[in-house]
């Protein structure tokens, strides 16, 4: 009876290995599959654009819609003069200028956008992913992660000999 109880634990442990590094592994992969596509993942930082993108959320935004196909309405990602990068829907264009504003805020952003500073267009957001995203990014989450990957390939390897 031990023997049956303990080769079902095994076989579980195992299940559990093989379903984790296959997360690992195809997240990985549909994130190399979108950057080779054109699509970058920006991470929600602020309240700025809630309730249409809440903070912790993650946007794909396409590079390759070209700027002068925006239209008002358009949620747009950019480059400002001090480098952040801010999401933000198109309110007005004017000939090669976009006017921007947060959903949340009263104001149009002091900043318009030009072609230089336009990153992309965002086509999907994906809320709360971007928490997990962040903490990949961080100084702890990567070497993490790759603890992680190294532990699943230890484990496996030795319920496979046991």
């Amino acid at each position: 009876m031990k023997k049956r109880g303990g080769r079902l634990l095994k076989k579980s442990l195992h299940a559990v290995i093989n379903a984790a590094f296959t997360v690992i592994i195809l997240t990985g992969a549909a994130i190399a599959g979108l950057r080779v596509c054109g699509i970058q993942l920006y991470s929600v930082l602020t309240g700025s654009m809630e309730p249409e993108l809440p903070v912790g959320s993650i946007c794909l935004i396409d590079r390759r819609y070209s700027f002068s196909e925006l239209i008002p309405g358009d949620i747009i990602t950019f480059r400002l003069s001090d480098d952040s990068v801010v999401t933000h829907r198109a309110v007005r264009i004017i000939g090669d200028t976009v006017y921007t504003r947060g959903d949340a805020n009263n104001a149009e952003d002091s900043s318009p956008v030009t072609e230089e500073g336009y990153i992309g267009k965002c086509i999907l957001s994906l809320p709360k992913t971007g928490y997990i995203v962040r903490f990949i990014r961080s100084r702890i989450g990567l070497p993490l992660l790759a603890a992680l990957i190294v532990f699943l390939i230890v484990a496996d390897r030795c319920l496979g000999r046991a």
